[in-house]
């Protein structure tokens, strides 16, 4: 019976409840549906129109601030170099510490062992190059009387065949001539003398009583001188036409060549003779040349020798190398020295500086420059310093750029950071570079670009937005300066419109 009960109570839970769903929440009425409520029932709900939203041009004033990072930079600075003239092999012996210094304090000392045998070394180089130049002058003045004998030999013979030629073309040749005509003519006339002796003697020998044996032998004698004279006269003149044709021609070529050679020497002597004085005199200045550059070397180690410990040329405070727009580091030390360190013959290797006397070097960005005026107030932050913030003013921009868009800038400390401020410490700077009271004022995100990226515009009005042109100023955080284009009040579209 109690099981019983139990279902029938389920039983009328479940039919309440299954019930429920549909009677009306709270009370209400059941609405009846109509026609256009079941028909949205099966369409997705239309998307509400999206609302325009708008901002207003205010008047409003703008301060535009600029950054600058710096470092601390002192106006007297002393550099420290190695001048040596001669000496490279500097090998550090001693080096101060960073640090405060007095005048004549030992800054650097160097090794000198290598640098006294050196010394000694040019001495000897010295004494040899004297007698070096010693051998060449006595030379010189050698090839100085040898030129001065072979230019008179020279022109000696010069003249000597001139003379000779032109007394063989003027005497021998025309002698000659003579000489063959008249051998000509005498070898014809032993001819002629003979022949002569030998008809008078066949004429006398038959007038006279003479023997017949003795006919015979003088006439006999008599035929042998006219042959003998016969040929003579044939050799003669096989002679006569020898030298004429070939001997005389032969001789006058050559006489002619010989003069030629005589000339051609002394011509050359003329180029040669000079050369040689020259080259002994050259060697001479050589020599001397040589010799003044070891003298110099010497002077030069001599002199480089007493450099070789450096002393504080003023009282301040000592950096490692050279500063660079307020780095430390450039130059031979850069920022270490060591013992057996070894550094350049000409190079800065420490600075002493007066820190009491300080200033601020920076850069400023080729887009920022026009805004850094000579006399612009700020205030810098030297964190090494608690935070502690000093009043500055713009000294110098140039204007002409160190880099690529980076301009050099001075600012100069109103006030000293403190007494533990050093050369190459760091800054934070601001300055206030524009200031305008009445300045239109709208978002930048409100404010659009042509794809040039140099023209600017705003879309004026709500429902019938129109695109004006603007020209902009500057800027301040999320806002920028309408200069022309907009009036306060004028109401501007927060995005562009749809389709442009």
């Amino acid at each position: 019976m109690r099981q019983f009960v139990w279902y029938l109570l389920i039983i009328v839970f479940l039919s309440a409840f299954l019930c429920s769903d549909s009677a009306p929440l709270n009370g209400q009425e059941a609405k009846p549906k109509t026609k256009e409520s079941a028909e949205s029932d099966d369409k997705p709900a239309k998307a509400k129109k999206k609302s325009i939203e708008t901002v207003t041009a205010k008047k409003k004033p703008i301060s535009v601030f600029q950054k600058l990072s710096g470092l601390l930079e002192s106006s007297k600075a002393t550099e420290v170099e190695t001048d040596f003239e001669k000496w490279s092999d500097l090998k550090i012996e001693k080096v101060a510490e960073q640090g405060p210094v007095k005048k004549g304090d030992v800054l650097v000392k160097f090794d000198t062992e290598t640098m006294e045998k050196a010394v000694t070394d040019a001495k000897f180089a010295l004494s040899s190059a004297k007698f070096a130049h010693k051998a060449i002058e006595l030379a010189a003045e050698k090839a100085k009387k040898t030129f001065e004998l072979d230019d008179a030999m020279a022109k000696l013979a010069w003249k000597t065949a001139q003379e000779d030629y032109q007394y063989y073309q003027d005497v021998e040749v025309p002698q000659r001539k003579k000489d063959l005509a008249y051998d000509e003519r005498s070898a014809g006339y032993r001819l002629e003398y003979a022949k002569d002796e030998l008809d008078q003697l066949q004429q006398m020998y038959t007038e006279d009583e003479l023997t017949e044996e003795s006919e015979a032998i003088v006439l006999k004698r008599a035929e042998r001188s006219v042959e003998s004279a016969t040929r003579g006269l044939e050799r003669s003149m096989r002679y006569i036409k020898r030298s004429r044709e070939f001997s005389h021609p032969r001789t006058d070529q050559q006489r002619e060549n010989s003069f030629e050679r005589a000339k051609m020497a002394f011509e050359k002597s003329r180029i040669t003779l000079p050369i040689a004085k020259d080259k002994a005199e050259l060697a001479v200045a050589k020599s001397k040349n040589d010799l003044q550059k070891k003298m110099k070397d010497l002077d030069e180690m001599v002199a480089d020798s007493k450099k070789m410990t450096i002393v504080a040329p003023v009282s301040g405070f000592m950096f490692y190398g050279k500063a660079d727009r307020g780095k430390w580091g450039a130059g031979a030390g850069g920022r270490d020295l060591k013992v057996d360190d070894k550094v350049k013959a000409k190079a800065v290797v420490m600075t002493i500086v007066d820190n009491s006397e300080l200033s601020i070097r920076a850069s400023v960005a080729e887009n920022d420059v026009d805004d850094f005026v000579t006399g612009l107030k700020g205030n810098a932050k030297f964190e090494s310093a608690g935070g502690k913030l000093v009043p500055v003013t713009i000294k110098s921009v140039a204007r002409v750029p160190m880099a690529d868009g980076k301009f050099d800038c001075v600012v100069q400390l109103d006030a000293q950071p403190g007494e533990n401020m050093l050369a190459g410490m760091g800054c934070k700077m601001n300055f206030q570079v524009y200031e305008n009271d009445d300045a239109i004022v709208v978002p930048k995100s409100s404010v659009f670009s042509d794809d040039d990226g140099f023209s600017n515009y705003v879309y004026v009005g709500k429902d019938d937005a129109k695109k004006v042109d603007v020209v902009l100023g500057r800027t301040s955080g999320k806002h920028v300066e309408v200069l022309s284009g907009l009036k306060a009040g004028d109401e501007i579209r927060k995005t562009k419109p749809t389709g442009n």
